[in-house]
């Protein structure tokens, strides 16, 4: 009985999609006090807190548009992020407030230890002009921008 227990712990574990090899992880199972006790972002940019579809990515060495590599970026509360691809999480983490004020933030992402490394280019800041649209704007030199609708 005891190797059955302990057979079906570690099958729980690694649930792993078997379409993409990554573990299979719900956004609202992440408590909302995992990395922050409160929210983190001036109410002026609480407008992100929502499912975004990506549409565009540009930047980068050559410019210009490149493919989509992921479906959607979720923001929640207190600072908790997450990218899906394939309706599989591909990343959750936590956000970091980097520079905040009435004009602008820049933020930058830290994936969860738990989580499985897909977003590389974390350092973003985020342009909420139009409230179905968000723009994540690399600071700098050759690198991603990404363009959302709200869903």
């Amino acid at each position: 009985m005891l190797i059955f227990l302990l057979t079906g712990v570690v099958s729980c574990k690694n649930d792993k999609d078997s379409n993409t090899g990554t573990s299979k992880f719900f956004i609202d199972a992440v408590p909302v006090n995992r990395y922050y006790s409160s929210d983190i972002v001036l109410p002026q940019y609480a407008g992100i807190y929502n499912k975004w579809k990506l549409t565009h990515v540009t930047g980068g060495f050559v410019g210009g548009e490149h493919a989509l590599n992921f479906d959607y970026m979720i923001f929640k509360p207190n600072g908790i992020y997450c990218i899906i691809r394939n309706d599989s999480t591909k990343e959750f983490g936590q956000i970091n407030v980097l520079e905040q004020s009435d004009e602008r933030l820049r933020i930058n992402f830290t994936k969860d230890k738990s989580s499985a490394a897909f977003f590389g280019d974390s350092e973003k800041f985020i342009d909420l002009t139009h409230k179905d649209t968000l723009r994540m704007n690399a600071p700098c030199c050759d690198r991603f921008n990404y363009e959302y609708i709200k869903k």
